[in-house]
């Protein structure tokens, strides 16, 4: 193993070049500088890299820098090393070898935290919810596994069978792709971040990729139900008869409001003002799908709803529509809904009631701008309704006291009367 005083750039091309045609098959040949101890030219038959080389706890240690027609100089090769040879000395070689150890025995849950605590201000906190809930749900029993032990045949056959189990909503085609989309959000996470100890990715492909390439995408077919003028009546009476208060308001209040289902299960008596001249409601950007607040005149018909719910407020629970367990917030009725599409005979969703507000707001000629305010649907891709269009919430309370009235006079009912109510 030839050393030089200096390893320069003639004395390579030169000397150490040309002995590339003496060497064959796997023999090698080490030239080093005298100047950096650790620094030199490794040269194989096809190839010539600068490498560094020292010793750690007892053994000894080489990096590969980059090839030679990758530095313009031996200096410039030089240079990188210092860096790499004093990462030697400290050991700092040996860190990134047990963190890939660490990092090849991660599991998928141990990808789904570090993935969710990396992008941790980043995420919404209904985000951070969503990717949890579907890997945890959809992945169950591959949650100890590690990930270069998940393989795309895995894949294919769990999106499969997620895809036909059924659920309360029909076929689980959505549900599905949602999780698909998560894991493959992690998996990229991991293809990113995730290195072995000669800095190349321990997660070579996203295997969830499989899923193009065999076909297995569901089709997003988006639902189009809205409960019609005739159904209103008998949905109604069905929603009258429920005897839990709670869940029966939650249902006018997301029909006659147009709200989101999470959006009036979250929404809090601060955010509520009932008296004076314009009573509103205002949720904050951090309850609401798009992240922009979201404020809506309360028309009489939710003003009666929402006073008659004030008469029952819990003390120590902030919700408007309190949940079951103590401080908590009301979830998705599923048996509800069941019971008063059984008795109602109209098939619907949450997302049908807010689905039936906006097609009667577009029945009505509700102008275009207001429509997507009291659906809070983004501007930002119009430039007009971005720049332009400044609407306060007082627009907003004509075209909402209409929509109201509509479907007032289609169930038949003038206000609603404000009662003592007993919690079911």
């Amino acid at each position: 193993m030839p050393t030089y005083p200096k390893l320069t750039k003639t004395i390579i091309e030169k000397e150490i070049l040309p002995q590339q045609q003496l060497l064959g098959g796997k023999d090698q040949r080490f030239f080093w500088d005298a100047r950096l101890p650790g620094f030199g030219l490794k040269l194989s038959a096809t190839k010539a890299v600068y490498i560094v080389q020292g010793r750690a706890e007892e053994r000894t240690v080489r990096f590969i820098l980059g090839g030679y027609a990758e530095f313009a100089t031996p200096d410039v090769a030089k240079d990188a090393a210092g860096a790499r040879i004093q990462e030697i000395k400290k050991g700092a070689h040996l860190n990134k070898e047990k963190k890939s150890a660490s990092r090849n025995g991660a599991t998928l849950h141990d990808l789904l935290d570090d993935y969710l605590k990396t992008y941790d201000l980043k995420l919404r906190p209904k985000t951070k919810q969503v990717y949890r809930s579907a890997i945890e749900r959809c992945f169950k029993g591959w949650l100890d596994l590690r990930i270069v032990d998940i393989t795309e045949s895995m894949i294919a056959t769990r999106q499969v069978e997620l895809s036909n189990a059924n659920g309360p909503r029909g076929k689980g085609e959505a549900q599905a792709n949602q999780a698909m989309r998560v894991l493959r959000t992690l998996f990229n996470h991991a293809i990113e971040t995730y290195r072995d100890a000669k800095d190349k990715p321990l997660v070579a492909t996203n295997p969830v990729k499989t899923l193009k390439a065999r076909r297995l995408w569901n089709r997003n077919v988006s639902r189009n139900d809205v409960i019609q003028d005739d159904e209103l009546p008998s949905w109604y009476t069905a929603v009258s008869t429920l005897e839990n208060s709670t869940i029966r308001d939650y249902m006018l209040v997301c029909l006659f409001t147009g709200l989101r289902r999470g959006e009036a299960s979250r929404l809090k008596w601060t955010s509520v003002r009932l008296t004076g001249p314009r009573p509103v409601l205002k949720i904050p950007a951090d309850d609401t799908k798009t992240g922009m607040p979201h404020e809506l005149p309360l028309p009489e018909v939710v003003l009666e709803i929402l006073k008659r719910r004030d008469k029952v407020r819990m003390i120590d629970n902030p919700y408007v529509f309190p949940g079951e367990k103590p401080g908590s917030c009301l979830v998705e009725p599923k048996r509800a809904i069941a019971k008063v599409v059984e008795q109602s005979g109209v098939d619907f969703s949450m997302h049908t009631l807010r689905r039936t507000f906006g097609t009667i707001a577009g029945r009505l000629d509700i102008a275009h701008y207001k429509h997507k305010m009291l659906m809070n649907h983004s501007m930002k891709t119009e430039v007009t309704g971005d720049h332009y269009v400044k609407l306060s919430v007082e627009d907003l309370r004509e075209p909402m006291q209409q929509i109201c009235s509509y479907i007032r006079k289609a169930i038949g009912i003038e206000l609603f009367p404000v009662t003592e109510l007993t919690e079911a």
